[in-house]
């Protein structure tokens, strides 16, 4: 809802091409992922640009949020530094984010009806709030049942079952 009201972005992480590129080929061009398939670290695509685009982003006074891949948000967490460090509150985690990130902007002054989120925690959200969501993310192994598992057959509902006036409509 926030992209419809223009309050959302996103932008790619897939490089800009070095040329002008047709409609269509802007229509299916793939994306290209920087997790890992495991979700949980930044694959070879990644690069340094990468992190200071979403950096740049998140330095905007107008930038309320930036989403990103949980496997994102724990690399920026690994490699910041000094002031940027500042802006890894904004910088948060959410699913799907894998080869965009999310901007997520503040009401403009004096619009009604637009709320702001509540202000993020002064933490960088490296600690506890991370791990959280990688956890959500890690492979769980398959636990296969140590005796067979009874087939319950459903049972169907019948005209009998129904209300009256269900048979009255029917």
């Amino acid at each position: 809802a926030s992209h419809q009201i223009g309050r959302a972005a996103d932008s790619w992480l897939t490089p800009m091409a070095d040329r002008k590129m047709s409609y269509e080929e802007r229509e299916v061009i793939a994306e290209a992922s920087v997790v890992k398939p495991n979700m949980q670290n930044v694959n070879g695509n990644w690069t340094k640009a990468h992190q200071r685009l979403i950096l740049r982003a998140a330095s905007y006074p107008q930038v309320e949020r930036v989403f990103i891949n949980p496997g994102i948000k724990k690399k920026l967490c690994d490699t910041v530094q000094g002031a940027d460090r500042n802006l890894l509150s904004k910088i948060r985690p959410i699913y799907g984010h894998n080869y965009h990130f999310h901007i997520r902007m503040k009401c403009p002054p004096g619009s009604q009806g637009c709320d702001d989120q509540v202000d993020p925690p002064n933490d960088s959200g490296c600690g506890k709030p991370l791990a959280e969501w990688l956890d959500r993310v890690r492979p769980r192994p398959v636990v296969k049942p140590t005796k067979p598992v009874k087939v319950v057959k459903p049972k169907y509902l019948t005209l009998s079952g129904l209300p009256d006036a269900c048979a009255l409509v029917l």
